[in-house]
């Protein structure tokens, strides 16, 4: 599927790096994020090379520019680590290329060339992100050149336009394959809005593109840099930011000594202020260059929903590190304070790398609580059925990957979806029906499409979820009764009316799920363990195993932190004919929640009606009645 897959993204020819990755890695999170880490560094260790053979003699500069571009505070999607190894692998791609065409000015011409050109091609028939910046081309070869030879300006121009003439040809063949001949089934992958508007109507398009161009390059070569110092960062209540901080001072040590090893190196020579033209030149011609496939597709950066847009500034990160360290040598003179000063903004970048995958890191936690309790509650859904909650649950997520995470958590590994892609789950938050929730709510069945994968849901087939683990809550599957409590929002009230928990089944899981193979191999018991088994069975009417796991969970020195999860217990005891524990427990779910008074008031009701009559019933419900002034 991952070629189809592709194909509907835009990238027919990408598949292969994860048909090569996932026979190499499997489908192990860690293996991912080396290579990832890999492809970035490699990345920065080629685009060193490249400079190297255009600036021989800068060193010290050109290491420093590496430095600033793989550690540049504007893309924050690294640890998105499966999903960015195509970015990651076209980069590399992109500066071997280039790094072999500079080759070519010494022997093994053919061979340098031929590699080079291979290169190219790989990058830009995986990804589109670097279109933009390969037209620079015949920058890097004309400063190459004039670095190097003292001959006139024409040879070298002469020299550097046959050198370029193979390359051009493959960028304009791409340029022609990918704007006017290639089409995505998703029509929207296809059409490329920028370009479209270039033609057809050229005046309002370059007025319109111009006036987004000055925010988008502010807020990739200045404001960016203000996350690095976010006071959060320096929370030292906080036990990992100690750990960062350490980090921090030892990398800015290392660095510091590896940067004043170069000793040897006049930086303040005749031609420091020639060089300091080079690379100002060349970081404004890639940080514009970067930004022509994004310009092209109709996009604008600084419009677009954080940290989400931070990948269309990946192509500018080379000429943004240029810029950024070209006016840092301009502003300090002093050699030591501009090492000190680079050491330190390393440090700072480290830190501040480490701080959001770190916040990943709780993220990846929630969603496999998340998968862990799901299934727990319900180890079998019946098919075509939409899961919905009041708004997504995962930050670096969405909802139709969360779609796919259910659909992968209830079919058995190697599930064949069939040529029609029909899923038998989707994750739909309101903001996506809110507008015509009437419908739904008469009955209206939910359907989606997504790249290719299509979802059609049956009448009255859905399920409300609750999960908010940051407020010490489990996950709640939303019942119609407990529209009656005001501790949920009026929206989540109106949820629970389109919630049918009957299409939860109490059979056993499959094991041989994806999620569960991969995820769930030793579940936690913790209380949300315990809580979910228990409203599973009271679910069914398992009376007896509710109140088991109750006093389990109680042996274990586990009890709920809100008073939302007595629910399942207090019906359960007031079944078994312990009236007593019910109401202590209807007491404490008053004092421990608020707003919950008139759902407990319903359970009451319910329970006055569906259990046999007894003195310690009648004692207990007129307390209870009473304690919570119900109606």
């Amino acid at each position: 599927g991952l070629n189809e897959f592709l194909q509907y993204d835009g990238r027919p020819y990408a598949a292969w790096i994860f048909n090569i990755g996932f026979k190499l890695l499997s489908f192990t999170p860690l293996n991912w994020h080396i290579l990832e880490l890999m492809l970035r560094w490699a990345t920065g260790y080629f685009l060193w090379l490249t400079f190297q053979a255009i600036w021989p003699n800068l060193k010290l500069q050109t290491l420093s520019v590496s430095i600033l571009f793989i550690l540049y505070p504007f893309f924050t999607l690294q640890p998105l680590a499966v999903t960015y190894t195509i970015h990651w692998t076209g980069y590399l791609f992109y500066c071997i290329s280039i790094y072999f065409m500079l080759k070519t000015n010494n022997k093994n011409f053919w061979l340098f060339t031929g590699l080079s050109l291979l290169s190219q091609i790989i990058h830009l028939f995986t990804i589109e992100y670097y279109a933009g910046i390969d037209l620079i081309r015949p920058i890097l070869l004309w400063l190459a050149f004039s670095n190097k030879e003292e001959s006139n300006k024409q040879k070298i121009l002469a020299k550097t336009f046959y050198q370029w003439l193979p390359y051009l040809f493959i960028s304009v063949a791409y340029f022609i394959w990918r704007g006017f001949i290639y089409q995505s089934p998703d029509i929207a992958r296809s059409t490329a809005a920028g370009l479209n508007g270039l033609l057809e109507t050229p005046i309002k398009t370059i007025a319109y593109s111009l006036a987004n161009l000055i925010p988008d390059i502010i807020l990739i070569l200045f404001a960016s840099w203000y996350k690095i110092l976010e006071p959060r960062m320096f929370n030292f209540s906080v036990s990992p930011n100690i750990i960062i901080f350490s980090i921090r001072i030892f990398c800015f040590s290392i660095i510091y000594i590896i940067l004043n090893k170069f000793r040897s190196e006049k930086s303040s020579n005749n031609k420091s202020p020639i060089y300091l033209k080079q690379f100002f030149t060349v970081g404004i011609a890639g940080l514009l260059a970067g930004l022509l496939p994004v310009y092209g597709a109709g996009y604008i950066i600084h419009t677009k929903l954080f940290p989400w847009n931070t990948r269309f500034g990946l192509a500018s990160l080379f000429g943004s590190a240029l810029i950024i360290y070209s006016l840092l040598e301009f502003l300090i003179t002093s050699r030591k304070v501009r090492n000190f000063t680079m050491a330190l903004l390393a440090g700072l970048l480290i830190g501040w790398h480490l701080q959001y995958t770190n916040d990943f890191r709780w993220a990846w936690d929630k969603q496999v609580n998340f998968y862990r309790q799901l299934i727990l509650r319900a180890p079998e859904i019946k098919p075509k059925t939409a899961i919905l909650s009041e708004e997504e649950f995962f930050s670096f997520m969405g909802d139709y990957p969360t779609a796919y995470g259910i659909n992968l958590l209830y079919t058995p590994q190697g599930g064949n979806f069939g040529r029609e892609r029909i899923v038998n789950y989707w994750f739909i938050p309101l903001a996506e029906f809110y507008t015509t929730f009437d419908e739904y709510l008469n009955g209206r069945p939910f359907s989606t499409t997504r790249a290719g994968t299509s979802f059609e849901g049956e009448s009255n087939g859905s399920i409300v979820v609750s999960f908010d683990p940051e407020l010490g809550r489990c996950l709640w599957v939303i019942r119609p009764d407990y529209a009656q409590s005001k501790t949920f929002s009026q929206n989540m009230r109106r949820l629970a009316s389109i919630s049918f928990i009957d299409r939860i089944e109490n059979s056993p899981h499959n094991p041989n799920s994806f999620l569960h193979k991969y995820l769930y191999t030793n579940p936690e018991q913790d209380w949300c363990y315990y809580y979910q088994m228990a409203d599973l069975a009271n679910q069914f009417e398992k009376w007896d195993e509710v109140v088991n796991f109750w006093e389990t969970a109680n042996q274990n020195g586990l009890n709920p932190d809100n008073g939302f999860e007595y629910l399942p217990f207090i019906e359960a005891y007031a079944h078994t004919g312990d009236w007593d524990t019910a109401k202590k427990m209807t007491l404490t779910s008053q004092k421990t929640m608020k707003g919950i008074d008139p759902l407990l008031c319903h359970i009451w009701n319910e329970l006055e009606r569906d259990t046999p009559a007894s003195i310690d019933k009648e004692n207990a419900f007129v307390s209870v009645i009473e304690d919570l002034k119900c109606e």
